[in-house]
């Protein structure tokens, strides 16, 4: 809703709100409400609330004048399973990504994917992140 507002209150025309969430597939997905609104998140428990999600390769492949060139990624925990359902354009089209991890099984699963796909990895002051070091808060990645 609040969305909305603010592209109607700024009279933006090149935005379309899509309301799904973004995860590894295109399917319904529990949502965990938190006490805060920034904090809720796709769950696989039983809730009182469900979701579509979609994948980002799907729908690239349904709006390929849509790829982004800049993604930030803050999704309370489904970082890993955003960049499962985006692989194809990682491999393909190499998007610059700021990622916020949430814990360090996010971390270990996102690096195995990016670097999969040919990320670095760097500190958002640009540092470049060796592969043995801990990757905690944000994280930028680009591909090479």
């Amino acid at each position: 809703w609040h969305l909305l507002r603010h592209i109607r209150l700024n009279h933006l025309e090149n935005c379309t709100v899509i309301q799904a969430a973004l995860s590894d597939r295109t399917s319904l997905s529990g949502f965990a409400v938190a006490e805060s609104n920034s904090m809720g998140h796709l769950t696989s428990q039983a809730t009182s609330y469900q979701v579509p999600t979609l994948s980002a390769d799907a729908y690239l492949t349904q709006f390929p004048q849509a790829r982004p060139q800049f993604i930030k990624v803050d999704i309370e925990g489904g970082e890993a399973d955003f960049l499962r359902g985006a692989y194809t354009l990682l491999r393909e089209h190499g998007p610059e990504l700021l990622i916020s991890l949430h814990s360090e099984e996010q971390a270990r699963d996102c690096r195995e994917i990016l670097h999969s796909v040919g990320y670095k990895l760097f500190r958002p002051n640009g540092e470049r992140l060796l592969p043995q070091q801990l990757l905690d808060g944000e994280v930028s990645a680009r591909r090479h």
